[in-house]
């Protein structure tokens, strides 16, 4: 078996001298067209999931409306004296929200702060909420981001992200070199250890690119928010 093993090696190992041998610049050429396709590709999907088919469900003005109108009589225009089920308005709150897990704390703010922009800034929440807490000072209930220096934290992600793809890429691109400088002997186990490696960073790259579009998605809703409470204040 040691025997067959080592034949099937020897073999491997000698396609990948020839393919050393062909021009590297080529190949470096499709392996990178192809990685930056396959990358931007993932990201527009990722990005575009993030709040355009949120919003698309949101497109039923009927029953929207009917919902928001429910949610709003049943919890916010209510008479001080009656106390509603926290059960009942959760589920009402997921059900005017189309099941995007927001607390009720924000369904209620974003009802009595921002009618006009409900529904855009829930499709917004969907995925950076976490990143968002409710605050009262002074009186004043506002909607704040929890996360400091988001600015930097997007950057530190993103250079990441280029920083993991340029290992990934540069392991594809020299697999054959980086097999062939060890021996017979030690082959399966590089060979199992570069497509280990490969993965892991590839598993990284993709995790930072999320990460970087979630914070840019936070950091938009920022921006929008402070815009409009400046708005207001004028």
């Amino acid at each position: 078996m040691h025997t067959y093993n080592l034949f099937i090696a020897k073999n491997i190992k000698v396609k990948l001298k020839i393919m050393d041998n062909i021009d590297l610049n080529f190949w470096s050429t499709i392996t990178l067209a192809i990685f930056a396709f396959l990358v931007t590709t993932i990201g527009v999907y990722y990005t575009r999931n993030s709040y355009l088919i949120t919003l698309k469900s949101f497109e039923k003005v009927k029953s929207r409306s009917e919902k928001a109108k429910h949610y709003y009589q049943e919890y916010i225009n209510k008479p001080p004296s009656i106390t509603p089920s926290p059960f009942l308005k959760k589920i009402d709150s997921d059900d005017l929200n189309e099941n995007v897990n927001l607390p009720t704390e924000f369904t209620d703010f974003l009802i009595k702060n921002h009618p006009n922009q409900y529904f855009h800034y829930v499709s917004r929440l969907t995925k950076s909420h976490k990143y968002f807490e409710i605050i009262t000072v002074s009186g004043v209930t506002t909607l704040k981001s929890n996360i400091n220096y988001i600015g930097l934290r997007q950057l530190g992600y993103f250079l990441l992200y280029v920083l993991f793809a340029m290992f990934a890429t540069f392991l594809v691109l020299y697999f054959p070199q980086i097999i062939n400088s060890f021996s017979i002997d030690n082959f399966w186990g590089i060979l199992y250890l570069l497509i280990i490696a490969i993965i892991l960073f590839l598993a990284l790259m993709f995790m930072c690119l999320f990460k970087t579009t979630d914070l840019s998605e936070t950091r938009f809703l920022i921006n929008e928010l402070e815009k409009h409470s400046t708005n207001n204040s004028d």
